[in-house]
């Protein structure tokens, strides 16, 4: 009599092949997601680095622009012209963006017969200098009353045709200066002995020494501290005034 299979092992059969195919769907579902999820990282990983590639090379442009923008202001050199009263007057070579006091370092400093009281209201140390700027620092005897706001217009600028100013307040300045001098004079007679009072150089104060011709501040306290002196030679021995100075005073002022 032969095998007859039973309800029970048909049923065994049936799970045992539902089982193989839901295993070999989990399997092949596994397969997929595994590559679907390998690709995506692959691309993602490959556009992040594309990215990063991107923002290296847009941050070194920038670093690079900024770079040749800042320098742009300091590279370079200009040439400037200083006179008056400085130890070496001429012309100089700087850096771009150089200020009066670097000039001035380069010209040595003020001369012993510079107007300190011009510079130390006028005069700004800190100003930036630009290329062809023309400066002329005034004598102790330059300042007169009647020029000293003259001369504060040329102080500093560029001169030359590009900019005449610079020439005539100069121009104006020495004219100036002139007609003061010439009316100063203008009492002395054709022998040379003069009309008025003259100035005793060891009574007189402060400020009456400053009125003489090329006479400033500086040399009449210079004058003060010497005192007495016997006569003009002797005065121009402890004080060493300018030449121009001396000629200007020697017929005004008596010992």
């Amino acid at each position: 009599m032969g095998y007859c299979p039973s309800m029970g092992d048909n049923v065994r059969e049936r799970l045992i092949t539902i089982l193989g195919i839901i295993r070999n769907n989990i399997t092949l579902s596994l397969f997929f997601a595994f590559a679907l999820g390998g690709g995506a990282a692959y691309f993602f990983l490959g556009n992040l680095s594309y990215v990063e590639n991107i923002k290296d090379k847009t941050s070194s442009d920038i670093t690079i622009e900024s770079d040749v923008s800042s320098g742009g202001s300091t590279e370079g050199t200009i040439y400037a012209d200083i006179a008056g009263a400085v130890v070496s007057p001429g012309v100089y070579q700087l850096p771009a963006g150089s200020r009066f006091v670097d000039l001035l370092g380069e010209a040595g400093g003020f001369s012993n017969d510079v107007s300190v009281k011009w510079v130390s209201m006028n005069m700004n140390l800190s100003k930036v200098i630009s290329d062809a700027d023309k400066v002329y620092i005034p004598f102790d005897w330059d300042v007169e009353e009647s020029s000293s706001n003259v001369i504060q217009s040329y102080s500093l600028g560029s001169a030359g045709p590009d900019n005449p100013g610079t020439n005539a307040a100069l121009s104006s300045a020495k004219n100036a200066a002139s007609v003061n001098t010439s009316d100063s004079n203008s009492s002395l007679t054709s022998n040379g002995s003069s009309n008025t009072q003259l100035l005793n150089i060891n009574t007189a104060s402060k400020n009456e020494l400053m009125d003489l011709p090329g006479i400033g501040e500086v040399y009449s306290q210079k004058i003060i501290d010497q005192r007495p002196v016997a006569n003009l030679n002797d005065l121009n021995e402890r004080i060493k005034l300018p030449k121009s100075a001396v000629e200007k005073i020697k017929d005004l002022i008596t010992f």
